[in-house]
């Protein structure tokens, strides 16, 4: 019931030069049907995988696996964006300087709620580079965020599966990756 959102949302892009990987972690309700649909009408592409139900992680594992694009923005099912966040993502991609790209693992924007009220707290100023176990840790910006990350990186930064577990915190993955690269944060509500 929330998914039409997401894909609302998707058609409202700027930029339309994007694929969409749909991961149904074994969902009962009508998920095909509806993205069957979706993937007729679409502007962009859209890849669908149905798998049995392993947990969030396991899901998440699967649709990096799948993607094809130089980046990816991990969207649960409620998520939403605003009509220009990829092209403003993208935009921040492009102001670090060519030669230092290889140092971030990517941007990491503010989020609201559908109401409009900001979660949680703006960064220390409008553009701070840095990485996410010193935000979390020791400048305590452990709010929700969403961030356009490197498919590469992330492909290389799987989360690890063990048998019966269903969840599995993302801490896990980015305090790996932030031992090696830095994230710029910008105070833009994507």
């Amino acid at each position: 019931h929330t998914l039409p959102k997401v894909y609302e949302s998707l058609q409202k892009q700027t930029l339309q030069d994007f694929e969409w990987v749909i991961v149904d972690d074994g969902s009962s309700d009508h998920t095909y049907m509806l993205v069957q649909q979706w993937i007729q009408e679409a502007p962009f592409a859209i890849r669908y995988f149905k798998q049995a139900n392993g947990g969030h992680h396991v899901a998440t594992n699967r649709a990096i696996r799948e993607a094809k694009g130089k980046c990816s923005i991990p969207l649960d099912s409620d998520d939403q964006l605003i009509p220009e966040a990829l092209e403003r993502f993208l935009k921040h991609w492009e102001n670090i300087p060519e030669n230092q790209q290889e140092h971030y693992v990517g941007i990491t924007a503010l989020i609201e709620t559908e109401s409009g009220a900001l979660m949680g707290s703006k960064f220390p100023t409008d553009i701070f580079d840095s990485d996410t176990t010193t935000m979390s840790y020791i400048l305590r910006f452990g709010d929700d965020r969403k961030g356009m990350i490197r498919t590469d990186i992330l492909k290389q930064n799987l989360y690890p599966i063990f048998p019966d577990e269903k969840f599995m915190s993302d801490s896990i993955i980015w305090h790996r990756i932030a031992k090696k690269f830095k994230t710029r944060f910008v105070n833009d509500i994507l």
